[in-house]
Parts: C-alpha cells; sequence; structure tokens
C-alpha cells in the first residue's frame, strides 16, 4: 500500500511496482492531504487526512 501527499507519486509509483510484476498494489487515490485549494493549501479538498482517518505523528 503507498501514499504520499496528492496520491500523484503513489499512483506513478503503484504503475511501475505492478510494471515490475508485483501482483497486489494499492495507493491512496487522493493521498494524505488531496489537490491544493484556491489559496494552495492542502487538506481542505480531500485526502485521507480530510476525511478522519486515523493516523498519527510520531
Amino acid at each position: 500500500m503507498l501514499i504520499c501527499r496528492s496520491g500523484k507519486r503513489s499512483r506513478e509509483a503503484a504503475s511501475a511496482l505492478l510494471e515490475a510484476g508485483f501482483q497486489h498494489v494499492m495507493h491512496i487515490d487522493e493521498g494524505f492531504e488531496g489537490e491544493r485549494d484556491d489559496q494552495h493549501h492542502r487538506g481542505t479538498l480531500g485526502g485521507w487526512r480530510f476525511y478522519g482517518l486515523p493516523w498519527e505523528q510520531c
């Protein structure tokens, strides 16, 4: 399972892993913080954190 800030890099990484022969690959579509809003802030339009899914900062 792959995740990045917006979901774009994890999507690219998932494609590369599938091309390399991995069979069970998933990525978080909107990433952790989602796309930028009109003020260029993340976390307001979508993503893992926006939907209140569990996470912990270490």
